[in-house]
């Protein structure tokens, strides 16, 4: 509805008439009051303006860097394709909302799930780009074992399928479904887990089986990430890479255990504070795992 809030009660009273006019009205909060709405207005409210903000706090110095050649043509490129896949999260974030609003009472969680990792996508690429300005000079007394140019990809595209289950299970509000751990609601293998006619939709959709899938990826994830810290212990981690090296496992515990937290205290309701602490983690286990893949990488380069 543009930039601006509703301005006067008569703003707010047009704005919750086209809010009526939702599925999410229709279905999941056919009572609602208007002080109710103005929550449900704010968060989406804020979020959005945010975005648009990030936007032009990135695209203004850019052009003026640009216009007055501080920047490498190399530098320059990589800005202006940050800043493009800046609109193009914006785009899916519209695109995401649009599909709550004609049958459903809640965005896909497809959508949902593509909107959080262009979101990281987009973190990652600007996280990269500031350590290769800002930490080029690395030193290591021993070259990086060769294991860790296959372990580090592994361990990206585990902890990248987990936070992609994670939006499904954002997404479909599935935490209630099973709000209990290690087990589900009493079994291990609920059942119906293995009856299905779409194997991809099953996987993403199917509550047990989205339990089962995001719960054994962070599992593999902490144990994959200790094995890389003990067997890295003995080398000579110093500065911002020793600092990322044990932020990786701080981070991962935590994020495992918040996790758990979130799905214990999911009965009736999501808990907001426990599953934002959850996803705000991995997004801070995403950074250090980037910080410390930059900094091995730039070693291994000089040597």
């Amino acid at each position: 509805m543009g930039t601006l809030p509703p301005m006067n009660g008569e703003h707010w009273d047009e704005a919750l008439q086209k809010y009526r006019a939702t599925p999410q009205f229709r279905i999941s909060n056919p009572d609602i009051t208007l002080d109710e709405f103005k929550v449900i207005f704010f968060w989406e409210y804020i979020h959005r303006l945010w975005g648009r903000l990030i936007g032009l706090l990135f695209a203004l110095p850019l052009i003026y860097f640009t216009l007055t050649r501080q920047l490498t043509r190399s530098l320059a490129a990589k800005l202006f394709l940050i800043l493009i896949l800046g609109g193009a999260q914006g785009f899916l974030g519209w695109f995401m909302v649009m599909s709550g609003l004609v049958d459903r009472p809640s965005v896909s969680p497809y959508r949902l799930t593509a909107h959080l990792l262009l979101a990281l996508a987009l973190f990652s690429a600007v996280l990269w780009l500031a350590c290769d300005q800002l930490c080029r000079e690395i030193k290591l007394k021993h070259k990086p074992a060769s294991w860790l140019k296959i372990a580090l990809p592994a361990l990206l595209v585990l902890l990248c399928l987990q936070i992609a289950w994670g939006g499904f299970m954002a997404g479909g509000k599935m935490a209630m479904s099973y709000p209990s751990f290690p087990d589900l609601n009493g079994q291990w293998l609920p059942s119906g887990l293995f009856q299905f006619n779409s194997f991809w939709r099953h996987i993403c959709e199917q509550a047990a089986a989205v339990h089962l899938i995001h719960r054994t990826l962070g599992t593999l994830l902490v144990l994959g990430i200790l094995v890389l810290w003990w067997k890295t212990r003995h080398y000579a981690w110093t500065g911002l890479l020793g600092w990322a090296r044990q932020a990786l496992v701080v981070c991962v515990i935590v994020q495992f255990l918040l996790g758990v937290m979130t799905v214990l205290q999911s009965i009736g309701h999501i808990p907001i504070f426990w599953g934002v602490a959850h996803q705000g983690t991995a997004v801070a286990l995403l950074g250090s795992f980037l910080i410390l893949w930059h900094q091995i990488a730039t070693a291994a380069a000089q040597k």
